[in-house]
């Protein structure tokens, strides 16, 4: 699992109403996209060890980092690469190309804590009492929720201006390369001034063909479809969903031209290449090869972008 930050209360003061817009310590300008660049991120692993801020800050100066996302780098040790607001909540994408499993995390910003790790209050959480657990600890005798690397539901909003932030961690047998099909859904309740409000809660477990292909063929809801808070996100999103025949959690990260282009290829269809071109801040261009059994294969060029509520994926689709 990767480093999760420094700890964050998992209780605040519950501020009124803001009477004005809050005024963030955190903007768009401290988000830093080349990390994710294959050269980048493998100087980073090869002459910085641990994150030391005297490497790292070199190589983000020359490869084009604001002082914005300097200054976030030196306080949270975490390369900041996406930011949108849900409701009440700021929520971040960090990155972090030193982590051994996932290298990717949440944190709520410029609340009550101004920092609030996901990942971290998430492991308070127990699973134990839902209907559908004795029958996948049976199947999985190392179930565990494995507390990195969610997927986050769309919010829906809540009385009074707050917002409920809903997480799906992935169940794990053991370890990061033993997942499930399931997942545990964990709530975070934010008030309308942004403070955390109460401890992580479970809202029980849930299906998902998008977390992994299970062996168990154990009853429980299917999850909500996620939400693309980064330009990575949507990219692998879409691509799981569009794998795995999940049109909804398509639908949530591309327009109506891209899912209905794939989606009407012959069943059994899958994406037999991906890669992404960094081409500035909020915008990632991506091939990706789809292969018809017995058919042309069909090349997409996808384009996605910053939308209000969050990351949207359009493409052009050619023959090849």
């Amino acid at each position: 699992m990767p480093a999760t930050g420094p700890a964050a209360s998992a209780s605040g003061p519950t501020p009124s109403v803001p009477s004005a817009p809050r005024v963030l310590a955190v903007t768009e300008a401290a988000r830093w996209r080349g990390v994710e660049q294959p050269a980048v991120f493998g100087e980073l692993q090869k002459r910085c060890p641990a994150a030391a801020i005297n490497c790292v800050v070199p190589i983000m100066q020359a490869n084009g980092a604001s002082p914005e996302a300097i200054a976030f780098f030196q306080k949270v040790h975490w390369f900041l690469v996406g930011l949108v607001k849900e409701g009440s909540a700021y929520v971040g994408s960090l990155y972090n190309p030193w982590a051994a499993n996932s290298n990717d995390q949440f944190v709520i910003l410029d609340g009550t804590p101004p920092l609030v790790y996901p990942d971290r209050l998430s492991t308070s959480v127990s699973i134990t009492s839902d209907p559908a657990y004795p029958a996948l600890l049976s199947a999985y005798p190392s179930l565990a929720v494995w507390g990195s690397g969610p997927y986050l539901e769309k919010p829906v909003p809540a009385s009074g201006g707050a917002t409920r932030l809903v997480f799906d961690y992935h169940l794990a047998n053991g370890c990061h390369a033993c997942p499930t099909a399931y997942a545990a859904r964990i709530a975070l309740d934010f008030s309308a001034a942004g403070a955390l409000e109460g401890p992580a809660r479970s809202l029980g477990l849930c299906q998902d063909p998008l977390l992994g292909v299970g062996v168990a063929a154990v009853s429980a809801p299917v999850c909500p479809a996620p939400i693309a808070v980064s330009p990575e996100a949507a990219v692998n999103i879409l691509s799981a969903a569009l794998a795995a025949g999940d049109r909804a959690a398509a639908a949530n990260v591309a327009t109506a031209s891209v899912i209905d282009a794939v989606f009407a290829l012959p069943t059994g269809t899958g994406a037999s290449s991906l890669a992404c071109t960094r081409t500035g801040l909020g915008v990632d261009r991506c091939s990706v090869r789809y292969s018809p059994p017995g058919s042309t294969s069909v090349a997409f060029t996808i384009t996605v972008s910053k939308v209000a509520t969050g990351y949207q994926a359009t493409a052009a689709a050619k023959g090849a």
